[in-house]
């Protein structure tokens, strides 16, 4: 079987990942020119978190978690307007959560492409999907380079898959992230 995953963010890698470990032969599709260096903090804990350990993710996702003391809601000034004791937070959630940058989660879920046969998954950034049209044979995509000259057409024929991906983008420092809206202290070592 083959399949085309058109985004190389976090669910198109995992998507891929998954597909490729299940015998699949997949070409994964970015229109970026590789990974995106910037992203939000993002809390995983619940059914996520426990997808993630039900397919092998947790562990690299865990070495790449931020220990959070709390997180501080401010206005437009700088000023705190409410906070979030990620301790009781933690509790809450069953003992078990993740704060991650999005940056490091996309980075773990790439790097857990390693856990796939070689040859099943392969990712082309700086490429879009130009058409997609069916025939007798079954689905074809037509994907193209999306830097200027365009580069020569390849085509494909597989099965589609899609991700989408939203959100806010900023950087952020390893020890903590501030935007007009939170800020996350990282816990005292």
């Amino acid at each position: 079987m083959k399949a085309i995953v058109v985004g190389a963010g976090i669910a198109g890698l995992v998507a891929a990942r998954q597909l490729g470990s299940a015998g699949w032969d997949v070409e994964l599709v970015e229109k970026s020119p590789g990974p995106r260096p910037d992203g939000y903090m993002m809390d995983f804990f619940g059914p996520g978190l426990q997808a993630a350990e039900r397919i092998g993710l947790y562990p690299r996702l865990a070495a790449v978690t931020y220990q959070v003391e709390a997180v501080d809601y401010v206005d437009g000034k700088g000023r705190r307007t409410c906070s979030l004791d990620y301790n009781q937070f933690a509790r809450l959630a069953g003992g078990k959560i993740l704060s991650l940058l999005r940056p490091d989660m996309e980075r773990a879920a790439l790097a857990a492409l390693d856990d796939v046969a070689p040859g099943r998954v392969r990712i082309s950034y700086g490429a879009q999907v130009s058409r997609v049209w069916s025939d007798h044979d079954g689905v074809r995509v037509t994907v193209e380079a999306c830097r200027r000259p365009p580069s020569p057409r390849t085509s494909w024929w597989a099965p589609m898959a899609s991700t989408q991906r939203c959100g806010r983008s900023s950087s952020a420092p390893k020890t903590g992230t501030c935007a007009p809206w939170a800020c996350v202290r990282p816990r005292s070592p």
